[in-house]
């Protein structure tokens, strides 16, 4: 917290709390409390933004839509990956029977 002299207030000015934008821990839990684009949730799970889209519709990842936008909650998305969510199918399509 920081004080600063407003002048514009009363004649000879008071002393005005502010905070400042940069403190670390207001910053932090900000970030964590804010709902994820599909770029940002794709960056932190190191995938691509089609990818995201395909897990919605074929595994059932947790989103939210708001308007035209999918949105996300980090912490749904940790226990989806951790309750084994983001796996992939074991077999290939690609592979041929005997191969």
């Amino acid at each position: 917290m920081e004080f600063i002299l407003d002048k514009a207030g009363p004649p000879g000015g008071s002393l005005k709390a502010v905070r400042k934008e940069t403190d670390p821990v207001r910053l932090e839990s900000v970030m964590e409390d804010r709902w994820l684009s599909v770029d940002e949730i794709g960056a932190y799970l190191g995938i691509k933004r089609d990818t995201v889209y395909k897990w919605i519709t074929e595994k059932q990842m947790p989103a939210h839509r708001m308007g035209r936008l999918w949105k996300f909650r980090k912490e749904e998305v940790d226990e989806w990956v951790r309750s084994g969510g983001a796996q992939g199918n074991h077999h290939s399509n690609n592979r041929k029977a005997g191969r």
